[in-house]
């Protein structure tokens, strides 16, 4: 009798994983010969490639996906809720922080691919400046640019004024009279 309830839960168990494994096996067959068929149009050759790794390294993750959502790639290809949180402006243009040699040459080449230099400190190897988003991959492969960032946003450490508080000093005939001390 037990041996046949444990052939039962067998069957049970390994009949769907059979068919999963598959699936599995098959689907990614079908796949290929579908993407292989004659008579498919290749990509069109003018056709934006990955951004390369050595690209890559130079780039905030923040704008890595940015470009990807602008162009339509993965996972931007689909319905998705995620957004990269990167601000830009109607122009398309984002504000970045540049981490390189300053340098005529460098300055140039962001005021020739559509940008404006808002700041730039030679002794800090920093730039601060607004560039349309579609040639932030561009700066990237430049090699006085070690790294590209969305420019940072200022903070404050007064946690009422982002509450809507009063920020103006306390009212003296409010404020607590100061102690006295006694010897």
């Amino acid at each position: 009798m037990d041996m046949k309830v444990f052939s039962r839960a067998l069957h049970q168990i390994a009949i769907p994983w059979t068919g999963v494994v598959l699936c599995a096996l098959i689907l990614p067959a079908c796949a290929k010969t579908e993407d292989t068929r004659v008579g498919d149009t290749p990509p069109p050759a003018d056709a934006k490639k990955e951004i390369s790794p050595v690209v890559q390294q130079k780039l905030d993750s923040h704008l890595i996906m940015g470009l990807k959502k602008s162009r339509g790639e993965p996972p931007f290809d689909r319905p998705t809720l995620f957004d990269p949180d990167l601000p830009v402006d109607a122009e398309g243009k984002v504000t970045v922080d540049l981490t390189a040699k300053v340098t005529p040459g460098l300055l140039e080449q962001i005021r020739s691919s559509g940008g404006e230099v808002i700041s730039h400190f030679e002794a800090m190897n920093a730039v601060r400046a607004r560039v349309p988003l579609v040639q932030v991959e561009t700066l990237a492969a430049l090699p006085e640019v070690r790294f590209i960032s969305p420019a940072a946003r200022a903070t404050t450490n007064a946690p009422a004024a982002a509450a809507g508080g009063n920020l103006s000093p306390p009212d003296s005939s409010t404020s607590t009279p100061p102690a006295k001390h006694e010897n």
